[in-house]
């Protein structure tokens, strides 16, 4: 890889699916942390379709 290449990369703004993404994680870690880790992915992906009408699958 060449240097400019991976500067460029670095500095990179996240995309739009990046920006979700972590969105996701950190509403995943939320349910599971208030739920005391006995939501599964079942229960979660429910809670985050039905709550937070955030439209993922398993």
């Amino acid at each position: 890889m060449s240097r400019s290449g991976y500067y460029k990369w670095v500095k990179r703004k996240p995309t739009k699916t990046e920006k979700r993404l972590k969105y996701l994680i950190s509403c995943i870690q939320k349910v599971y942390d208030e739920h005391k880790g006995i939501y599964g992915y079942r229960r979660i992906t429910i809670y985050l379709n039905h709550y937070l009408h955030a439209q993922v699958n398993h």
